[in-house]
């Protein structure tokens, strides 16, 4: 097992300014303000705000009736890209009755669009991290909330959300991670959409530490060929992500990616990467550190080619 990772670095810090802001008044966890920043169309500094938000998306603004040519979240991303920001990765909300959680980091300057299906009147989130944070309310299709990390390296946290108990069934909610900066090939950045057939579902690839001495540095970066003559009908894609710190010129592995023909995108300025058979009718991606320092961010996307 090898042992890799590098933080995002300094050369992903993107610009950092809103312009007029609106200062927070939050004392022990009370608003003062008569509107909550939620719904204020403008960006709020909630930084030590220990209140969680309520979730408002524009359908539930405006009576979501009537046909429209796209999806709240669809509207948001836009807009996301038009800021310079990239789909870095997104990750789902797990519900134990009337509370939720999800597992989440952030390296230097991220921005996080939270997207809720089904009914999520009521639905309240906060998120636990000691870092810089607005949030932009009503003044996007869906919640925005602007991460700038306080400390050297970034920081781990926790979303919470909370819903009315009983409610069911309980709502999807995912939380879309946009980072500053432009990559190419990342995710959609969309809860993924159910269909009439099912298609085969993949275990998340799992990142697998080795050390450096494990392996062979010369080996050549090739995807593996499909095997057999059935159609692939899985994900078309995906984002991967290991954020512990990485030893020089060390890898990181993750299995359980599909065995067909993939289009692999990560910062080759600090990464060469390989696909290999992993054994289980699945391959694995390597990604090898270039540099003599420690990393702490591993991070690449993968898609499917035809």
């Amino acid at each position: 097992m090898r042992v890799i990772l590098r933080s995002c670095s300094w050369f992903c810090l993107g610009a950092f300014a809103f312009g007029q802001l609106v200062s927070p008044n939050a004392a022990f966890g009370q608003l003062v303000s008569p509107n909550a920043p939620e719904r204020r169309n403008a960006p709020t500094n909630v930084t030590g705000y220990m209140t969680d938000f309520e979730y408002v998306d524009a359908d539930m603004l405006h009576g979501g009736t009537g046909p429209r040519e796209s999806d709240p979240i669809d509207d948001a991303n836009e807009s996301l890209k038009r800021d310079g920001f990239s789909c870095l990765r997104s990750v789902h909300v797990s519900w134990n009755g009337a509370k939720g959680s999800a597992q989440d980091h952030v390296s230097v300057h991220s921005r996080f669009a939270i997207e809720c299906t089904g009914d999520c009147r009521g639905v309240r989130y906060l998120p636990r991290v000691p870092a810089t944070i607005f949030l932009f309310g009503t003044s996007r299709p869906v919640p925005i909330v602007d991460i700038k990390a306080t400390w050297f390296g970034g920081s781990n946290f926790v979303w919470q959300f909370t819903r009315p108990s009983g409610a069911e069934p309980e709502p999807d909610v995912y939380i879309h991670q946009w980072t500053s900066g432009k990559m190419e090939g990342g995710p959609g950045c969309r809860a993924p959409k159910a269909t009439a057939v099912d298609a085969p579902r993949l275990e998340a690839p799992q990142a697998v530490p080795r050390s450096p001495e494990q392996t062979d540095p010369y080996a050549p970066s090739k995807p593996v060929p499909a095997a057999g003559t059935r159609a692939y009908t899985g994900p078309p894609g995906g984002s991967l992500a290991y954020h512990r710190p990485v030893p020089p010129f060390g890898e990181v592995a993750f299995d359980g990616l599909p065995l067909v023909p993939l289009k692999i995108t990560c910062n080759d300025r600090f990464w060469s990467y390989r696909l290999e058979p992993d054994g289980r009718g699945t391959q694995r991606l390597v990604l090898k550190s270039k540099l003599a320092t420690v990393q702490t961010n591993a991070i690449a996307f993968w898609a499917v080619t035809r």
